[in-house]
């Protein structure tokens, strides 16, 4: 029994020592990792089992600089009834004139004697933002500036939305109904009357000019007339390639700025039809004295050349004998001696003062000139401009406040902050944050403009 048991087990030691010897045959031996590793890689290649490959995940890169920059400029200009049409421009050289234009008609009244006042919002800005002037050429460059600055960051088009009064627009769809018969204002007389004195307010044709001359709407009428004529006169000397992006005339061959007081003055004289004034013509008054001084020069002088002029210097000696006793002074005595020194002399037209209003579009070639005159407009003139196209916001009444605490033009306020212009000057948040973001705009407008006439001249 223990005999058959040993030899059961040497059987079973014997078999598993040949399993052994021929797994160790069968298993190769590698001489190195790279020999092991193409081995696993024929032994996948032979499999009936294909790996799955990988699609690569990466993209080849865009050059950023590769995308074409957005120059397209979109206005979406409201029309009297009530709809919106698009007006694409495929770049900026665009004259004012023609946007203006194209602007009218959109609008319907380019048949229209009244125009209406022109501004505009980008797409994206806040709610509470004021519109901007779109009333001059100057008010392009700068739409064209901010929108392309704009689509450039962000790499998408921006629309431009029109704003018009939409009392103009009521007005305008009033007379063009009336004009075309299909006016059903009758049905309701309430609504009819208020139509009928919208439309009343506004000088659209010569109809409209006859009845509004017996009523109450001629004040409305004479600010449309000032206006229209502000827009004729910005446009007739606002395209001189020296003064650049200032409004000039040029009087006694000196490029004269015509600021907005100015251009208001004269576009006032011509809404009152006043004898003599036209587009070429300014007022004769002392706002205006450089373009008639050769005409009020000849009484000047004959007034102070007159033989018949009693001569002051025959009673010195008297004056003299009555006035340095009592005053006991001899500056007293020696400007009483010499009375010819406290009466200026009248500056002839070939020796005009240097200091005569100039043109302050042109820089000097010498660089910073503490006698130059400030380039940026006056804070009186700005804030009847903005007035002019928000005359809810009465701006023109901080003013005095802001000159009283000598600020003059309007890069002296650039600086200021909302809270600053709220407590010390007295005005509300919105419109301090206008009048602030109005500022950095105008300022802009006014350094490029200065920056193009030093490219210009080479100025260096």
């Amino acid at each position: 029994m223990g005999n058959g048991r040993s030899r059961y087990n040497r059987g079973l030691t014997q078999k598993k020592d040949i399993q052994a010897n021929s797994f160790r045959e069968k298993t190769p031996v590698y001489d190195s990792e790279d020999d092991e590793e193409l081995d696993i890689d024929q032994l996948l290649s032979s499999s009936p089992v294909q790996l799955k490959k990988r699609r690569a995940l990466s993209k080849p890169a865009v050059n950023p600089s590769a995308r074409k920059k957005s120059a397209k400029i979109v206005l979406m200009i409201p029309r009297h009834d009530k709809t919106n049409e698009r007006k694409t421009y495929n770049d900026r050289d665009v004259d004012y004139d023609t946007v203006m234009e194209d602007i009218y008609e959109a609008i319907g009244c380019k048949e229209a004697k009244a125009k209406p006042a022109i501004g505009y919002k980008i797409e994206g800005a806040p709610a509470k933002t004021g519109a901007i002037s779109l009333m001059s050429s100057e008010d392009w460059e700068g739409l064209c500036d901010d929108v392309l600055e704009k689509q450039e960051a962000k790499s998408k088009v921006f629309k431009i939305n029109i704003i018009v009064a939409a009392e103009y627009l009521d007005a305008l769809n009033q007379w063009k109904g009336k004009k075309d018969g299909k006016g059903k204002e009758r049905s309701d007389r309430k609504s009819s009357k208020k139509k009928k004195n919208a439309v009343k307010s506004f000088k659209f044709d010569s109809d409209s000019d006859s009845e509004d001359d017996s009523n109450d709407g001629m004040g409305k009428s004479t600010m449309d007339k000032e206006t229209r004529f502000i827009g004729e006169l910005t446009s007739t000397y606002g395209n001189c390639a020296l003064c650049k992006p200032k409004i000039c005339k040029i009087g006694q061959g000196i490029h004269v700025s015509l600021t907005f007081n100015m251009r208001a003055a004269w576009a006032a004289a011509l809404a009152r039809e006043e004898a003599g004034v036209t587009l070429s013509t300014p007022p004769k008054t002392e706002q205006f004295r450089q373009f008639h001084h050769s005409i009020e020069l000849p009484t000047l002088v004959s007034n102070l050349s007159d033989p018949t002029t009693p001569s002051f210097g025959s009673n010195m000696s008297v004056m003299k004998e009555f006035v340095a006793p009592i005053i006991g002074a001899f500056a007293a005595v020696n400007q009483l001696s010499n009375p010819r020194q406290n009466n200026p002399e009248t500056p002839t037209p070939h020796a005009r003062p240097v200091q005569s209003p100039q043109c302050v579009g042109i820089p000097s070639s010498d660089g910073f000139d503490e006698q130059d005159i400030n380039p940026y407009p006056t804070i009186v003139d700005f804030f009847t401009s903005l007035d002019v196209v928000e005359p809810q916001r009465n701006l023109s009444r901080y003013v005095a406040t802001l000159t009283g605490l000598d600020f003059y033009n309007i890069d002296n306020i650039a600086g200021l902050t909302v809270r600053v212009l709220q407590d010390d000057v007295g005005m509300s948040l919105g419109n301090a944050t206008h009048v602030l973001n109005m500022v950095k705009k105008k300022i802009h407008v006014v350094n490029k403009g200065r920056k193009e006439f030093r490219n210009t001249i080479g100025y260096v």
